[in-house]
């Protein structure tokens, strides 16, 4: 698979093609159809625009390039349109590299293809970033797909109410099929000016770098940390201090790709404690706004202690780990963790309150039930 994939899009969409870098693996052989959805959507909007959908999968086409869904649609590509497609290579060690290279020898006026030793995900957005001349930037990860009007949606969200920003909302799926209520818009924009952009991210906890389309200059001066997991979290809080006005829809456009095989790269590990820094990092970060900002940021930060304790109870602990470690780790969670301020918050999910309270009065009961699931899932998958 391919670690990153920067979408830079071009400022007009009035009879131009507009092309989705797409590389999940089952979406196209699920949805035959998907291209001619999406053009349908373009025309009942009355937008002479003519969209072209790209699923590119290095997976699925290992041992048939020419079956490539890439292949035939850029065919298509005329000379008025001046897409950016950056493939970033993050070292893989499959066929990812070849094919990345073999489309672009076809469309070298087209597709940038990045080589480089693998460094992880932040480092893979930074060098596309660094290649890319558009006006926009959207990021979809490898193992995700997206609405067949993603792009529409957002670039007119932005167009319309001048925003430096455009978001949508997402859902987590384990299925690679679409399901056709997903494009539907209820036109229900909020629009965010100022501080409380910052405020708006928090409160939504919009941290992903995906579901957004941004105007380039956010990151002009903006990267992500490298090294580091969980590393949307202080750069996106940045880009939206950035931002002068956003606008967000409360319409699911992004999916999110939950995959439960392998349940074991689930489990717990020291390097899972970049999520606490993460979010201390947005705590400094909010220190120059006003207090109402900072009481929901140092909420997000001690809701990242309470995350952490459900991946122990809920996965167990990384195997490399020994039990002074488990203890270490555990103790200092714990110690930070404040459950009567989640459970008074008006951010947390009523549910999750339960959960909170169950941790802090028998984490080890909270694990044991956990393990049990962990039985039951791995029965179900072996079935």
């Amino acid at each position: 698979m391919l670690s990153c994939h920067v979408l830079s899009a071009c400022s007009e969409m009035e009879k131009r093609k507009v092309l989705v870098v797409h590389s999940y693996e089952k979406t196209y052989a699920a949805y035959p159809d998907f291209n001619k959805m999406i053009a349908e959507t373009f025309r009942k909007r009355g937008i002479d625009v003519e969209l072209r959908t790209v699923y590119l999968d290095c997976e699925a086409y290992r041992d048939n390039l020419e079956s490539l869904y890439l292949h035939s649609l850029l065919d298509e590509v005329s000379e008025n349109w001046e897409p950016e497609i950056i493939l970033v290579n993050d070292g893989s060690t499959d066929s990812s590299g070849i094919i990345c290279e073999y489309y672009h020898e076809q469309y070298p006026q087209i597709i940038t293809v990045i080589h480089q030793n693998n460094q992880g995900l932040s480092q893979a957005r930074n060098t596309g970033l660094e290649q890319a001349k558009g006006e926009y930037i959207t990021f979809i990860d490898s193992d995700d797909f997206i609405s067949p009007n993603y792009l529409y949606v957002l670039l007119k969200n932005m167009k319309m109410y001048d925003a430096d920003i455009s978001c949508c909302s997402y859902i987590r799926t384990t299925k690679s099929i679409m399901n056709n209520d997903f494009i539907k818009s209820n036109n229900i924009c909020t629009i965010v000016e100022g501080s409380n952009c910052v405020k708006f991210y928090l409160e939504k906890e919009l941290v992903s770098a995906g579901i957004k389309l941004y105007k380039k200059e956010i990151f002009n001066n903006l990267r992500f940390p490298f090294g580091k997991i969980h590393e949307d979290i202080s750069t996106i809080f940045q880009a939206f201090s950035q931002a002068r006005r956003i606008v967000y829809i409360d319409e699911k456009l992004y999916y999110y790709y939950k995959n439960f095989d392998g349940i074991t790269k689930q489990r717990f590990n020291i390097k899972q404690l970049d999520l606490i820094n993460a979010w201390k990092d947005v705590m400094k970060f909010s220190e120059v706004y006003e207090k109402n900002i900072q009481d929901v940021a140092r909420f997000r930060l001690n809701k990242s202690y309470f995350t952490l304790l459900g991946k122990i109870a809920l996965y167990g602990y990384d195997k490399a780990m020994n039990e002074i470690e488990r203890k270490k780790i555990l103790n200092f969670i714990m110690d930070r963790f404040e459950c009567y301020e989640l459970i008074t918050s008006k951010y947390m999910p009523f549910s999750r309150k339960f959960s909170a309270i169950a941790f802090k009065v028998n984490f080890s009961f909270c694990c044991n039930i956990g393990r049990l699931l962990r039985v039951i899932t791995d029965r179900n998958q072996n079935k």
